[in-house]
C-alpha cells in the first residue's frame, strides 16, 4: 500500500503500523533500545526509512493522518514529527501542532531528530525565536530540551548567539537530558564563536556539572584548536578553585 492518501481511515493507519513492523530490523532494534531510554516500544526501523515514509504521507492529507496518530512505538511518534516538518506550510499551524506533538515525546532521539526537521522555522526565524522562552520555561523537560535544540539547530548565528547564550543560562533544571542539551549547545556555540562563548563561560550561572560537561564537549571537538582547548581547561580549573 502507498501512503499518499487524500483521507486517512483507521484501517489505513493500521496498514501503516504493519508497514513499520515489516521495516523493523531485529539487530537495529537491539542497538536502538540500548541507545534510547524511554517508555516507548522500539521496533527497530532506521531513520532514513521513517523519513521516506513521512515524505510520502506529507504529499497527502496529513491532517486526517494526524488525528489518528498513536503512541504505541518510538517509530510512530518519530514518524509523526517528521510528517509535521515535511507537510505543514502555515506558520501558526506549525506552532500549534508542535506544541501538541511535544507532549508525546519522551526521549532525546525523537526530540532532536524532529527539531532538526522543522524547515519552516527558517522562513519565520524571527517570529519563532519569540516562542523559545515559552518552551524553555515549560514544566515538561522534553519541551525545554526542544527549545534548547531548536536554538542549536536554527539560531547559533551572529545575530542571535548572545540571546541564545542568555536563554541557555536562564535554564536551571535537574533533568539529565536538559543539562546535556545545554552543554551541547554551549559546545557548538564555542566552535562557532569562541571568544564570545569563552566570555560567557567566564561569568555564567550554570551548575558545575553542566559547565564542566560543556567544556568537555567543546574540548572534544576537532574544530577547536589546541590553544583554545588549553584556554577552556583553564576556565574549568578556575571554576573548580572557586
Amino acid at each position: 500500500m502507498r501512503f499518499y492518501q487524500q483521507h486517512w481511515t483507521k484501517e489505513i493507519y493500521e496498514s501503516l503500523k504493519q508497514k513499520l513492523r515489516e521495516l523493523a530490523e531485529p539487530e537495529y532494534q537491539a542497538f536502538q533500545s540500548a541507545l534510547v531510554p524511554g517508555n516507548q516500544k522500539i521496533l527497530g526501523v532506521r531513520i532514513p526509512k521513517l523519513r521516506a515514509l513521512a515524505k510520502e504521507i506529507a504529499k497527502g492529507d496529513f491532517r486526517s493522518y494526524w488525528k489518528l496518530c498513536g503512541t504505541e512505538s518510538y517509530e510512530e511518534i518519530t514518524l509523526q514529527g517528521f510528517v509535521l516538518g515535511y507537510s505543514v506550510k502555515e506558520y501558526g499551524e506549525m506552532v500549534r501542532l508542535l506544541d501538541e506533538y511535544l507532549d508525546k515525546v519522551d526521549n532525546w532521539a525523537t526530540c532532536d531528530c524532529v527539531c532538526s526537521s522543522l524547515k519552516l522555522i527558517k522562513k519565520h526565524a524571527a517570529e519563532f525565536f519569540q516562542e523559545i522562552p515559552r518552551l524553555l520555561s515549560d514544566p515538561n523537560p522534553w519541551k525545554v530540551r526542544a527549545g534548547l535544540v531548536l536554538m542549536l539547530d536554527h539560531y547559533l548565528t551572529e545575530e542571535d548567539i548572545e540571546a541564545c547564550l542568555r536563554r541557555c543560562d536562564a535554564v536551571h533544571r535537574e533533568e539529565y537530558y536538559v543539562r546535556m542539551a545545554q552543554a551541547w549547545l554551549i559546545s557548538i556555540a564555542y566552535v562557532r564563536f569562541p571568544e564570545l562563548t569563552r566570555a560567557y563561560l567566564d561569568s555564567c550561572t550554570l551548575d558545575d556539572w553542566t559547565y564542566c560537561k560543556a567544556i568537555q564537549k567543546a574540548r572534544e571537538s576537532h574544530r577547536v584548536s589546541p590553544e583554545e582547548k588549553a584556554l577552556l581547561q583553564q576556565l574549568k580549573q578556575k571554576r573548580r578553585s572557586i
